[in-house]
């Protein structure tokens, strides 16, 4: 017991466990980046893929171990000079997409081409800026580009599962036109955002478009500011990001809440305040399992507090001051990503976070809180939470083996530990009403988590 109580208090002392915002000292990624991280996505069994602008030969994709450090059995050579989008399908194959000449590749998932698919090319010295692939396994590619193959297709189309173009579906975009931003709704409609500059003239674009490419004139999106990001949630609304400073002539500040029609949301306001000319803005945003948000972007404030690059918003917007980033990082975050844990990847052009060297990709503690049981890997249940007096803790992984509970305060006081097999009821009578968080240690897995006590 000795040795385990040390294990835990060493985690703690060095910031290791339960420090939302923190870095998370167990992901090293030594890895060699001259340039930016742009894309992250995660695979199947947990490793990260990363893209950019930083590889040699323009092998601008890597993927790295659960601890950050490179997979050298990833053997992708790919011809991208920037890659800004991945998409792991449900086989685990993967989707790179970006700037010519290859534009869009599918991969195996150890890295090698996947040969059966035959993308037939595209036209414009242009790029893909998002992909997105379907259920039945089609894919929708956006970005600035107006032909594919010998077919005419302005900067969205369909292709099959094979790469060939879906020569079904076509938007009928306005000559010269060019996406930032998409998302595909769960209902299969597609949100688009970016502009068009066939005149002088020059104007936005903030449209959705049904399955079968035709528009959805039900919804009413304000198309008079630039939309870098698009993400739906699981309630149909919608979280848009960009520098604008009002939507339909109401004030927000580089960040929106939307209903499902396009209409602003008014239960959700923005607290930035415009700094730096046009290139004060947020880039990208992450919604959270817990109705909270990740925001990066050009900033140092937000609601009146420094938050450099990054910051935690609540479900109205103001923010999350216990999402501790202390200094941030020091330059841009282009990418974040919610991994399954709910610890948070942020790639950039960032070389430190909080004072500490980290070269451009990095994870952040970061530990959900819901009102629902909490699964973590499909394998723990924790129930209730909030609670008045007891948790139910139930490991389901079908093994009989001996797990670790530890309960610290929300300073990191360690005030219990417990060991249990499959399942154990704790009693926080001792506990006074405020945040607590809860470790598990299952072999070399460590989860972290808060509960509330009422």
């Amino acid at each position: 017991m000795k040795n385990i109580l040390g294990f835990f208090l060493s985690l703690v002392s060095t910031s290791v466990l339960c420090q939302d915002g923190q870095l998370d000292y167990s992901f090293n990624p030594y890895v060699n980046l001259n340039n930016s991280v742009i894309s992250i996505a995660e695979q199947n069994d947990n490793k990260i893929l990363i893209g950019g602008s930083f590889g040699s030969n323009n092998n601008n994709i890597k993927r790295l171990n659960v601890d950050g450090t490179t997979d050298t059995s990833f053997g992708a050579v790919i011809n991208f000079p920037i890659v800004n989008d991945i998409f792991v399908q449900n086989d685990n194959k993967i989707v790179v997409v970006g700037r010519s000449p290859s534009y869009i590749k599918r991969l195996n998932e150890n890295g090698s081409l996947d040969a059966t698919f035959n993308f037939p090319g595209a036209t414009i010295n242009g790029w893909i800026n998002k992909v997105v692939v379907l259920n039945n396994g089609k894919i929708i590619i956006a970005g600035i580009f107006n032909q594919i193959g010998n077919i005419p297709r302005e900067a969205v189309a369909r292709l099959n599962p094979n790469g060939s173009l879906d020569t079904s579906f076509n938007l009928n975009l306005p000559p010269v036109t060019g996406i930032r931003a998409m998302d595909v709704q769960p209902d299969g409609k597609i949100l688009i955002a970016g502009q068009n500059d066939e005149t002088s003239n020059q104007y936005r674009i903030f449209r959705r478009y049904l399955q079968n490419g035709t528009l959805d004139t039900s919804f009413n999106g304000d198309e008079e500011h630039y939309i870098y990001d698009i993400k739906t949630q699981q309630d149909g609304k919608i979280m848009i990001s960009g520098p604008f400073d009002d939507y339909s002539n109401i004030i927000r500040y580089n960040v929106a809440r939307l209903n499902n029609d396009g209409t602003l949301d008014p239960t959700f306001d923005s607290y930035n305040i415009p700094q730096n000319g046009s290139i004060y803005t947020i880039f990208d945003i992450a919604i959270l399992d817990d109705g909270k948000y990740i925001i990066n972007g050009s900033f140092s404030t937000y609601d009146q507090v420094t938050s450099n690059y990054i910051a935690k918003i609540n479900h109205d917007g103001t923010i999350d001051t216990s999402f501790n980033i202390g200094l941030g990082p020091n330059d841009f975050v282009y990418e974040t990503y919610v991994q399954q844990d709910g610890k948070i990847l942020i790639g950039g052009n960032f070389t430190t976070y909080n004072g500490n060297s980290i070269n451009r990709i990095a994870r952040l503690d970061n530990s959900l809180l819901s009102t629902d049981p909490y699964l973590l890997g499909d394998s723990i249940t924790i129930y209730p939470n909030p609670t008045k007096d007891k948790v139910d803790i139930r490991l389901d992984n079908g093994l009989e083996t001996e797990s670790i509970l530890t309960i610290y305060s929300s300073t990191g006081q360690l005030l219990k530990v417990e060991e249990f097999t499959n399942r154990k009821t704790i009693d926080l009578s001792f506990l006074t009403s405020g945040m607590y968080v809860f470790c598990i240690k299952n072999g070399t897995q460590i989860n972290t988590y808060k509960i509330l006590k009422q």
